[in-house]
This record gives C-alpha cells, sequence and structure tokens, in this order.
C-alpha cells in the first residue's frame, strides 16, 4: 500500500516538473514554409499538440502578373460615336469605320468610284487623348501582287491613324487617311455613295452650253440667259417679246433637246397687245457646226423651223452681213445692164438704189434701194428692194409702195453680162454691161 502511494506522489512531481519545462523555439532555418499554413509537426518534449502559425503569401490573380489595370477597351465607344460613311468633299476621298458580322472593328479608306484595291484593315485598339482626339492602332491587310489589275500588293503592316471630331453640321472628322498624306474633313453620311457628286440638272447644262443669242436670217432671234430665261424676239422691232424661265429640258443625248418655257403674261402697250401666261416648246437640234454654231429650232412668231446662228454680242450678225453683201454688189456691179430690145437696170453706187427703166422712152420708173440680199451656191443674188410710191404724173400713173425682187447671176463673160429679171419683161434675159448712159446696141 506504501509503495503505491509513493508511485503515485513521484508521478504527480514527475508531471509538475514537466509542465514547467519551456518551449523549444521553431527552427527559422527553413525556408520553405509557405506563409500563413498553420505548422501541425509536434515540438519534442511536449505530451500535447501544439500549433505554429506563419504570413500568408498573397495569391497573384490569374492573367496579369504586373499589378498594372488593363488598359480600357474604346473601341465600342469610337465605334457607336462614328458609324457608316466619311466623306471628303472634293476629292471623293472616304473613309468607313463597320464592325462586321463577325464582331472586327475595321477601317477602310478608299475613294468613291475608283477602282483598285485601298487599304483595309482591323481596329486593334483606340485609344482617347482628350474630347474628341483618337488613336486608332490598325493592322492593314495584305494584299498580292495583281499584275493583270493593279500590279504590286503589298505585306500586312501597322499603322497609327488619329481621328479628330470636327464641330460641324453634318458630323466630321479630321485625319491624314491610310494612303493619303494630307489632312482632310471628312463628312457624315448613311448612305454608301458620294453625296457631293455634282447632280443631274439638264436645264443648267442646256443653258451653259448654249447660252446667248441665236437668230436666223430674217432677224428673228432666241435669247438664253444664264438665269434660265428664254427670250423670244426679231431685232430692230418694238413692243413687248414673249420671255418666261425654263422648267424642263430633255435631251436624246445627241444633240436634240425639248426644252418647256413658262412663257409670262403680258399686259400689252400701245405698240402690241398683251396675252395671258403660257408654255411654249422649243424643239431646239444642235447642228454640230463650229464658227459658227448653228440649231435648227422653231419660233413664237414663225411656223416651222429655221437655222439659227450662235453669237454672244447682241445685235442681228446677219445685219452686218447684208450690209457688207449689198455694198459689194452697188461697187462690183455699178453702171448699167442693157438688153439687146432697150430694157435696162441702172445699179448706183453713190445713189445706193437700183432703177428699172427702157432707153429713150419717157415717164416714171420703179426704183429703190435694196433692204435684203442672198447669193446661193449657184452665184445667184436675191435682192430685196423697196419701190417708194409714185404720184400720178402726165405721162403715167402712179403707184403705192412696194417691194419688188430681182434675181441676178454674174455669168462671168468679158465684157461682163448677166442673166436677169426685169418687171418689164418674162423670165430671164441677158443684159450687157456698159459704164456710159445710153442704148449700147443702136443700128
Amino acid at each position: 500500500m506504501k509503495k503505491t502511494v509513493i508511485l503515485s506522489l513521484l508521478l504527480i512531481l514527475f508531471l509538475v516538473l514537466s509542465a514547467c519545462v519551456p518551449a523549444a523555439e521553431p527552427d527559422t532555418s527553413d525556408t520553405t514554409a509557405e506563409p500563413g499554413v498553420t505548422d501541425t509537426t509536434a515540438v519534442p518534449g511536449v505530451t500535447d499538440t501544439q500549433t505554429e502559425t506563419v504570413p500568408a503569401e498573397t495569391t497573384a490573380p490569374s492573367g496579369d502578373t504586373t499589378g498594372e489595370p488593363a488598359p480600357e477597351d474604346l473601341r465600342e465607344e469610337f465605334y457607336a460615336a462614328h458609324p457608316g460613311y466619311w466623306t471628303e468633299k472634293e476629292n471623293g476621298r472616304f473613309i468607313t469605320f463597320q464592325k462586321n458580322e463577325e464582331g472586327v472593328y475595321r477601317a477602310t479608306f478608299a475613294v468613291w468610284n475608283a477602282g483598285g484595291p485601298f487599304p483595309s484593315g482591323e481596329v486593334k485598339e483606340v485609344k482617347k487623348a482628350g474630347d474628341g482626339l483618337y488613336f486608332l492602332m490598325i493592322t492593314i491587310d495584305g494584299m498580292p501582287d495583281n499584275p493583270d489589275w493593279y500590279g504590286d500588293g503589298w505585306d500586312p503592316y501597322d499603322v497609327t491613324v488619329s481621328v479628330t471630331d470636327g464641330k460641324t453640321d453634318p458630323a466630321s472628322v479630321v485625319c491624314v487617311a491610310v494612303g493619303d498624306s494630307v489632312q482632310r474633313t471628312y463628312f457624315y453620311h448613311e448612305n454608301p455613295e458620294n453625296p457631293y457628286l455634282p447632280q443631274p440638272d439638264p436645264v443648267g447644262d442646256f443653258v451653259s452650253k448654249y447660252k446667248g443669242y441665236w437668230t436666223e436670217s430674217d432677224g428673228c432671234f432666241i435669247y438664253i440667259s444664264e438665269d434660265r430665261r428664254v427670250n423670244f424676239s426679231k431685232w430692230n422691232t418694238g413692243g413687248g417679246s414673249p420671255s418666261g424661265s425654263i422648267t424642263e429640258v430633255t435631251s436624246d443625248g445627241k444633240g436634240a433637246y425639248t426644252v418647256k418655257v413658262a412663257v409670262d403674261a403680258f399686259a400689252g402697250n400701245e405698240e402690241i397687245g398683251g396675252w395671258e401666261a403660257y408654255e411654249f416648246i422649243i424643239e431646239f437640234t444642235d447642228l454640230g457646226t463650229k464658227d459658227p454654231e448653228t440649231a435648227n429650232a422653231n419660233h413664237p412668231y414663225l411656223s416651222g423651223y429655221q437655222t439659227y446662228r450662235h453669237h454672244t454680242e447682241p445685235g442681228d450678225p446677219f445685219q452686218k452681213e447684208k450690209e457688207d453683201m449689198i455694198e459689194d454688189f452697188y461697187t462690183k456691179y455699178n453702171g448699167y445692164w442693157s438688153e439687146k430690145d432697150g430694157k435696162f437696170i441702172f445699179v448706183s453706187k453713190s445713189d445706193r438704189r437700183i432703177d428699172f427703166a427702157v432707153w429713150n422712152s419717157g415717164g416714171a420708173f420703179p426704183g429703190g434701194p435694196i433692204y435684203d440680199i442672198s447669193k446661193d451656191e449657184s452665184g445667184m443674188y436675191t435682192l430685196q428692194i423697196h419701190i417708194p410710191a409714185m404720184p400720178d404724173n402726165d405721162e403715167s400713173s402712179g403707184w403705192e409702195a412696194y417691194d419688188m425682187i430681182l434675181h441676178f447671176k454674174d455669168l462671168g463673160t468679158s465684157p461682163m453680162s448677166a442673166s436677169a429679171d426685169h418687171p418689164f419683161l418674162t423670165g430671164f434675159n441677158t443684159f450687157y454691161y456698159h459704164s456710159n448712159p445710153g442704148y449700147p446696141f443702136k443700128g
């Protein structure tokens, strides 16, 4: 019994002494321990298991291990604000910013209605540097050589394009496009076509090509003005004349035009009566001649179609020609022209008139100035002569004023002779020239 008590006391003493022994320090030479991991290794000399805690290692996020935030992707923002087509006004250059069906952001730099390949590629990144200033990092697609079409191609390449928003309406951007060397302004539009091409303007085209005066040989003229109006009149006449705006022009593309003119109403004046507003249609055909240009057309004053000569200065262009031709006729044929029965024609340059008479007979004879003249390809002149009124006298009856026509053709002989008609004869007769007055065929 005593032995049992003694053993129990010794055991209690041993346990008390054991509890007073300090814990062993951890081995700091082991650098492989992971921070934040609980070490469950038992410490020698300790009957209960003890734990040791060391600092935990921070776990890096997946992906970027640099610790910097990922750059902001501004492509969606840029493309939302810059959809569709952007065209430069002067040269037809354009840019498109489009996201295709595969979700790829693309930019194309081209010229409307021009053949050949143009730079186009994927926009890999968009950066922003201030209000309205963007930088687009683009990889331009490669193009193979094609000798039969555009020649040499190119390898893929990277390029950065700066795009600045303009403060305009419609919206615009300013940039140096890929393939260009000049900064240009590009304006936004929705439709895939050049909005700055000249629009068809048949009226303007007609006016631009045919503006000016168009006069026919009798003095009637058509004046086409730059303000798209037409005036119909006759040179050297008074009174009102029809005029109006061109409302429509159609063409067959070969020089024939149908021109609709809305003629203004005219109240009338002391010289001419008025008219209500009406539409007049000019059928105008360019005859393709040069120096002068000519055209066939109709006119409110005339029936049918006449040939009109184009000129830019006001005035009857035929009048000067007629005056020169009349002067030339007086000069060349001045003198007496007699036929063998005694009828004669007297051409007076000094008096600028022509008289018809019979040698050695009394009385009054018709005569007057030439007021119009023409000459055909055969050399035949057609002279229009105004005969003034002649009162009755003791030798003959008088007459009212009238106009007559003389046909006269130089026969090219020496001495000179001509075939002509005469109011006192029927048909054409041969007249012989002489400069001295008197019947040349006496005896």
